[in-house]
């Protein structure tokens, strides 16, 4: 409780990791002295919901199947309050399970035991189902980074003189006309490769295969393509300005796997289909303008206004800057660069719909607000949006006395009472169309203005990591095949809680490897000249430290290798050198992760599959999960 004695109002993970933290030999969060833990192993993130039970009920042998993510993991819950401990046989007390809400309320239903469990089946009942949560969109970033660039505070402007197609490197195709031609930027653009910082700008947006650039014009002035690892020498020279050189391109090509070429042929059909449905009168998006209700009962419905399809972004070539003062780690095979990728600006900052054009269609059609709806109608009732419930926790006494009663109330959010809608829409069609500022196509009057005072180039810039291989070595390409065969949600963020055994605390349902954004081979023929092939990929941070991590963070570490087991793959070098880390939530905007006085929440992947393979029934998945045990101290290693 507060000073004042009312009870403090929590989110369910808020109260979960304040509780836990007590139970596990931590200091309560509320006291700002006690912020630190006391004890090595406690921990934010534990089970400390118990489920009820009938004490005549009989022994169960498996729950039902709860809600589950698409990692299969059948212990999901929505926040750490919705996953339990339970006893399989009631009066068996040292035989405890754990278990999810979705899966225990199935199971009272199933056995009679609902009145025993009554608010914990209520509250199964509610719990949303699992969300997909998707990076910060870049293409909001992007925006203010031209705003300073143009403003000046930002980048150096190249100019045309060094800047229009340099020299290519023998066997390769001259560089056609294209939106990346000097021409085709407004002043300040293009800018110095490297000349501002791109902190901000690593790209974590999934790109859809169909999407990849076909080619990739690599910018290589230092050689760097020829992998040499004494590259990786503390004395190996460095550089701070682009232009000490003058600038070399090599041609690549994307070099997809057939599960590769597969996904690309599949999402062009999906594009298809929904351009055949469009022209039939179907539409896949739209705008709901939800009307303003004061009251409830019969209400006439709201406008649908249907959207034409997106159109289809083809992203026929791309240009990617390396530069030896940008070297992220290397390794016994291969050496990576953080690199700075230039791609369309469709890409990243999608077209759009011009809101004053939909506004004056609208008001052209003179929709009349007080005109008397005589279609079929729908209802408006009022609804308590995020009620605060109230939970009593006991604490048991450690010398044995009468139990501590402490109350707790819980809320996602703070508590209102809404007016919802329910019943059918109102169609309006009107003649709209998608618009991409910077690409020199036509703009409405309205967008063309914004244009012409804020012009936007036709390309932007973002970071990633490009992975070379040393010559003669076969890892690159093992791994680039293993990123293409690798299932959806090993790149996917979903919302609440695994528990993945052998670990007996929750984990967050967070991306297993970094985002892979193709594998690049050179098209010229050079017997004279090794160019190593590039894999690009999401740049997820720098190496781990164990012994710089709290229980829960090494709990997250050691769940990625259990969990790509789980996934039928082993994994060949489990090291905690292939466990990344960066500030996080990736969902947040960038500069807002881990400012001073915010929670630090960092996002972890795994790396390095050139040894990896699929294999459900290897022997060796057990010596694997005992080195990540051994390697990030947990279970009986702590």
């Amino acid at each position: 409780m507060d000073t004042t004695g009312t009870p403090m109002t929590f989110t369910p993970d808020e109260l979960a990791e304040e509780l836990s933290l007590r139970q596990t030999g931590g200091m309560s969060r509320l006291d700002p002295k006690n912020r630190e833990s006391l004890d090595p192993r406690a921990r934010r993130r534990s089970i400390i919901c118990a489920w009820p039970r009938d004490p005549k009920g009989k022994p169960i042998k498996a729950t039902p199947r709860g809600k589950e993510t698409p990692n299969g993991n059948p212990l999901w819950g929505a926040t750490l309050l919705d996953i339990y401990r339970f006893h399989r046989i009631p009066d068996c007390f040292g035989l405890v399970t754990t278990s999810t809400g979705s899966k225990l309320a199935a199971m009272a239903k199933e056995n009679g035991e609902v009145e025993w469990a009554k608010d914990e089946v209520e509250k199964a009942t509610m719990e949303p189902d699992p969300e997909l949560i998707l990076p910060f969109d870049i293409g909001k970033v992007i925006p203010a980074v031209e705003t300073r660039i143009r403003s000046g505070l930002l980048g150096k402007t190249a100019l045309k003189s060094n800047y229009p197609k340099p020299t290519v490197a023998e066997g390769s195709e001259e560089i056609k006309k294209s939106i990346y031609d000097f021409e085709n930027y407004p002043s300040p653009w293009p800018t110095v490769p490297f000349s501002y910082p791109l902190d901000n700008l690593a790209l974590a947006t999934p790109i859809r295969p169909e999407n990849l650039p076909k080619k990739l014009y690599v910018h290589d002035p230092w050689g760097l393509l020829a992998a040499d690892q004494r590259a990786r020498h503390p004395d190996a020279p460095r550089f701070d300005d682009w232009t000490d050189k003058p600038d070399i391109i090599h041609e690549y090509k994307l070099d997809p796997s057939q599960e590769t070429v597969d996904k690309i042929s599949k999402g062009i059909k999906e594009k298809e289909k929904m351009a055949k449905n469009v022209k039939s009168g179907e539409r896949p998006s739209g705008f709901l303008m939800r009307a303003e209700y004061d009251k409830e009962g019969p209400a006439d419905p709201p406008l649908w206004i249907p959207f034409p399809p997106r159109p289809y972004v083809e992203t026929p070539e791309a240009h990617l800057y390396l530069s030896p003062s940008h070297l992220a780690g290397s390794g016994n095979h291969s050496l990576v660069y953080y690199a700075e990728w230039e791609l369309p600006r469709v890409l990243l900052c999608p077209p759009i719909i011009c809101d004053t054009c939909l506004q004056e269609q609208l008001d052209e059609l003179a929709l009349d607000d007080d005109e008397e709806w005589e279609g079929e109608k729908g209802n408006v009732t009022a609804v308590l949006e995020n009620p605060v419930g109230v939970m009593d926790v006991h604490f048991p006494d450690p010398k044995g006395g009468a139990h501590n009663r402490e109350t707790y109330r819980v809320s996602s959010s703070r508590p209102r009472v809404v007016l919802k809608y329910e019943g059918p829409t109102r169609t309006v069609n009107v003649d709209l169309k998608w618009q991409t500022p910077g690409t020199g196509e036509p703009l409405c009057a309205h967008l063309q203005a914004i244009q012409d005072a804020n012009p936007v180039p036709p390309t932007a810039k973002v970071r990633v990591t490009a992975k070379l291989s040393i010559q003669h070595d076969n890892h690159l390409a093992r791994e680039a095949k293993n990123y293409q065969k690798f299932p959806d949600h090993f790149f996917e963020h979903w919302s609440g809680y695994n528990v993945v055994p052998p670990l007996h605390d929750p984990v967050p349902v967070a991306p297993l490897v970094p985002q892979f954004y193709g594998y690049y081979t050179p098209t010229e023929k050079s017997k004279a000249e090794y160019l190593s092939p590039i894999l690009l990929l999401e740049d997820c941070g720098t190496p781990v430290v164990t012994k710089q991590l709290d229980m829960d963070d090494r709990q997250e570490c050691g769940s990625l290798i259990l969990r790509f087991h789980d996934a039928g793959w082993i994994h060949g070098s489990v090291a905690d050198r292939n466990v990344l880390a960066q500030p996080g939530p990736l969902s947040t905007f960038p500069i807002f992760r881990n400012l001073p006085g915010h929670p630090e929440r960092r996002s972890f992947r795994l790396i390095d599959f050139g040894r990896s393979w699929e294999n459900e029934n290897s022997s060796q998945r057990g010596d694997e999960e005992t080195a990540a045990m051994m390697n990030f101290k947990l279970l009986h290693y702590t």
